[in-house]
């Protein structure tokens, strides 16, 4: 999965708020290494939000509520 080979290089944990996204089918070319252009490239691409707090990045639909 791609958040998964994001994760080795962000010093946050990335967490998926949804399971529903664990099945999402994520293709397309993304650079890793760096993690806030591969995810804001998925927040672009695939209609989810990207929530970056403290401690945690937050990968959730759309529109969905809270913080990490």
């Amino acid at each position: 999965m791609l958040i998964g080979k994001v994760q080795r290089y962000s010093a946050r944990p990335i967490l998926l708020e949804d399971r529903g996204l664990q099945a999402l089918p994520i293709s397309g070319r993304f650079h890793i290494s760096d993690t806030d252009r591969a995810l804001q490239a998925v927040q672009a691409a695939y209609q989810v939000d990207v929530a970056y707090g403290k401690d945690a990045i937050a990968i959730r639909p759309a529109g969905g509520p809270g913080n990490p």
